[in-house]
């Protein structure tokens, strides 16, 4: 898969978090449905994205390791989301919390691979790889005794993870340029 079209698919996600993040600040009334709906459809695009992307990628593999079973699971929660959506309302701080938790955890890996080979981009990386999990941490712990608080909370995360996301995109050219990334990507017992 050429570099574009892997920038591209990575900005479309990071526009899409954001957009959703965006969404969720100013419209803070909207329903807990409507919510639910437009995650599980935005859950199930990024999940079927990563697994597409997943057997598309010729090279870079140790980047990418997580991102089939992160695509599997995204594909499925976001087919429950939108067949189950009393179900899902309940437990959503849970739900967005261990999918930010888990996010930040599959970057600092990605940041662990790029520290290996000393890439200058990597902090930024790390930065929000930290924040996700951070983020991730609050929103299942759910402190928010007034819905308003959570949709705020929701929305600055989700933009916040959309930024990583671009942030890779920018850089990805840039990490998979950075020398000894061919060692590292035939190095198999390091990654998986």
């Amino acid at each position: 898969m050429s570099f574009l079209k892997e920038r591209l698919t990575y900005l479309a996600i990071s526009v899409l978090l954001i957009a959703i993040g965006v969404v969720t600040l100013v419209f803070q009334e909207i329903t807990l449905d409507i919510l639910c709906y437009l995650l599980g459809a935005s859950i199930l695009f990024i999940g079927i994205t990563k697994i597409v992307l997943w057997f598309l990628k010729s090279g870079f593999r140790f980047l990418f390791q997580f991102d089939l079973g992160q695509g599997i699971f995204l594909t499925v929660l976001g087919i429950l989301m939108l067949l189950n959506t009393n179900g899902v309302k309940t437990a959503l701080p849970i739900i967005l919390g261990l999918l930010w938790f888990v996010d930040g955890i599959i970057q600092l890996n990605k940041f662990i691979a790029l520290n290996k080979v000393k890439s200058k981009s990597r902090y930024a990386l790390l930065i929000f790889a930290i924040l996700t999990c951070a983020l991730g941490i609050v929103l299942m712990i759910d402190p928010f005794t007034e819905r308003n608080a959570f949709m705020i909370f929701t929305g600055v995360t989700f933009i916040t993870d959309g930024v990583q996301n671009l942030i890779y995109a920018l850089f990805f050219k840039k990490f998979t340029q950075e020398k000894f990334v061919e060692q590292l990507d035939d190095d198999t017992t390091m990654y998986y």
